[in-house]
């Protein structure tokens, strides 16, 4: 009976290392997951900066429509910012906190950022369309089309 006990307590002790093991393999992975999470999305932030100035120019041009999209895509980088830093959730997936190694080099890129939107709030505000400095430059190229008119009506009549 007793090889029997102690057979059962050895299988009982394979049993629980072996979910442990899975235990840990799983969690494992799921830090790996979270990880290139993290890596992917911060990739993006590349393209979403680009989407961001291209609505800037588009409402300094004029078009008010994108000024709400620009200010969303703004708050979206913001707060993927910060739960990059804290660790969160993005669209499901969940994100690593920053490693201590890498804090040097989020920071810089945090301020890089702050920078950046900086500068595009205040191309956002900047209209190009200033109103006397259009009225001017087509007065000018009036002028210029009425010169060139007569300089060539001049030249036909010189001809003749």
């Amino acid at each position: 009976m007793k090889i029997i006990n102690k057979t059962y307590v050895l299988v009982l002790i394979l049993i629980v290392a072996a979910i442990i093991n899975l235990l840990l393999l799983y969690e494992s992975q799921q830090i790996d997951n979270s990880l290139s999470n993290s890596i992917i999305k911060t990739g993006d932030l590349k393209v979403d900066a680009e989407h961001i100035s291209s609505l800037a120019i588009s409402v300094a041009n004029g078009d008010i429509n994108d000024k709400d999209n620009l200010n969303n895509v703004i708050k979206d980088i913001d707060e993927f910012l910060l739960k990059l830093e804290n660790g969160g959730s993005v669209n499901g997936q969940q994100l690593q906190k920053i490693p201590t190694g890498l804090t040097e080099e989020y920071n810089k890129m945090k301020t890089s950022w702050e920078s950046y939107r900086e500068k595009i709030i205040k191309v956002e505000k900047t209209s190009v369309f200033d109103r006397e400095a259009t009225n001017a430059m087509n007065y000018v190229l009036q002028k210029m089309a009425n010169l060139y008119y007569q300089q060539k009506q001049y030249l036909m009549n010189y001809q003749i």
